[in-house]
C-alpha cells in the first residue's frame, strides 16, 4: 500500500514538474532561437558593437559567473580538505579501535585464565581446609580428654585443705 501511494506521488510530482512555468529568462532564449544573433561571435561583440547597457549587463553577468565559479572552487577545495580530514580521522579512529579490541581480547583471555586458576586454587584450598579441620578437631578432642583426666587425677591425689 505504501509503495503504491509513493508511486502515485512520484508520478504526480513528475507531472507537476512538466506543467511548471518556464523560468523568466526562457523567453529570451526562445525569442533568439530563430535569429542569427545566437552565433557566439555575435554575442561577444565581433559582429556589431554593443550598447553601453548591454556591455554593463554582460560585465555584470561575467562578474556574477566568475564569482559563482570562485565560490564553487572554494567549496570544492573545502570539501576536499574536509574529506581528507575525515579520512585521516577515520583511519586514526580505526587504529585506536583495533588497539582497543586487541587489548579487550587480551584482557578477556587473561580473565578466563585467572578464573580457571581461581577455581583450581579454590578446590585445593577447600581440600586443604577439610584435611586441617579433621586433624585439628581430633587434636583438640585429645587435648580436652587429657586435661579432663589430669584434673580428675589431680583432685584425687591432692588432699583437701582445711
Amino acid at each position: 500500500m505504501l509503495e503504491t501511494s509513493m508511486g502515485v506521488k512520484a508520478v504526480g510530482w513528475i507531472q507537476d514538474m512538466s506543467q511548471e512555468r518556464p523560468p523568466p529568462w526562457a523567453h529570451r532564449l526562445q525569442d533568439c532561437a530563430g535569429e542569427p544573433e545566437l552565433d557566439v561571435r555575435k554575442r561577444t561583440g565581433v559582429a556589431r558593437p554593443r550598447s553601453a547597457d548591454e556591455k554593463q549587463s554582460a560585465a555584470e553577468l561575467d562578474f556574477v559567473l566568475q564569482r559563482h565559479q570562485d565560490l564553487q572552487e572554494k567549496l570544492a577545495e573545502e570539501m576536499l580538505g574536509l574529506a581528507q580530514s575525515l579520512k585521516t580521522n577515520t583511519l586514526a579512529a580505526q587504529s585506536v579501535i583495533k588497539k582497543d579490541n586487541q587489548t579487550l581480547s587480551h584482557s578477556l583471555k587473561m580473565a578466563d585464565q585467572n578464573l580457571e586458576k581461581l577455581k583450581t586454587e579454590s578446590e585445593r584450598l577447600e581440600q586443604h581446609a577439610q584435611k586441617s579441620v579433621n586433624w585439628l578437631l581430633w587434636a583438640m578432642l585429645i587435648i580436652v580428654c587429657f586435661i579432663f583426666i589430669s584434673m580428675i587425677l589431680f583432685i584425687r591425689i591432692m588432699p583437701k585443705l582445711k
